[in-house]
């Protein structure tokens, strides 16, 4: 959590949201859960707020990542289509645990 915390601050809109759906899907993912779909623990709103972004960046930013090809996202559902991608996006290097634990399922 800190180490998210501290990471966030260094980061664009589209690296924070990126970095925040992909901790979701690593910890959806040790909990047994699917990894790339899953409904998003709180509302956009929170999500901002969490963040340090207004709700309106936070609905740009997803726009983009599905124009990407990165995502699908219902109100608050995501389908991650590039897990590769969007772990790129969020500053994931080849080392990190995140990784790892992506590439070995």
């Amino acid at each position: 959590e800190h180490d998210l915390r501290i990471s966030l601050s260094s980061k664009n809109s589209e690296e924070k949201l990126a970095l925040f759906l992909s901790s979701l899907s690593t910890r959806f993912q040790l909990l047994g859960y699917s990894p790339d779909k899953f409904e998003l623990p709180m509302g956009r709103s929170d999500i901002g707020n969490y963040l340090g972004m207004v709700p309106e960046t936070i609905s740009r930013t997803v726009k983009k990542l599905i124009r990407n090809g990165l995502i699908e996202a219902g109100t608050r559902s995501i389908f991650i289509k590039d897990r590769k991608g969007l772990l790129e996006l969020a500053g994931h290097c080849e080392v990190c645990p995140t990784v790892h634990l992506v590439n070995s399922k």
